[in-house]
């Protein structure tokens, strides 16, 4: 199942850098939190912000979030999508939260990690899809 959503969202992202730069200012900024942890660390919630131009809708996104401890890479991610055509844009900053989950047996732990974050907005009037990501950046993980 992951895998899949991960080639959907690569083929979405990928169809979405093709449009125009003209598009690309639909999407004003985004940015990506501190974590928090999950039960047993095996999960990080963190929230994406967007601030979106109006006629565009929130789509979907994702986020990565990588710990290293000791000499072991924690390493997860998650991703969420709104029902179509997605969560209508404000002008305003607007938040998704997104949970990540870990790929392995290893745990996050409380402390630094680093973050990745990617959120499409789509037109309905037009069908365009604009995709935007960020990081890594540094976040902190807490309980």
């Amino acid at each position: 199942m992951r895998n899949l959503r991960a080639a959907i969202i690569t083929a979405l992202v990928g169809a979405a850098l093709a449009v125009p730069s003209s598009a690309l200012a639909q999407i004003d900024s985004l940015s990506i939190s501190d974590g928090q942890l999950g039960p047993e660390g095996a999960t990080v919630v963190v929230t994406l912000t967007v601030q979106c131009q109006p006629g565009w809708n929130i789509a979907f996104g994702s986020v990565s979030v990588a710990q290293s401890i000791g000499h072991k890479l924690v390493q997860g991610s998650g991703f969420f999508s709104n029902p179509f055509p997605g969560v209508p844009c404000t002008g305003a900053p607007q938040s998704q939260t997104v949970t990540a989950s870990t790929f392995g047996p290893l745990a996050f732990k409380q402390g630094k990690a680093a973050a990745t974050g990617s959120l499409a907005v789509f037109d309905p009037s037009t069908g365009t899809l604009v995709s935007e990501s960020i990081g890594p950046e540094a976040i902190r993980l807490r309980k």
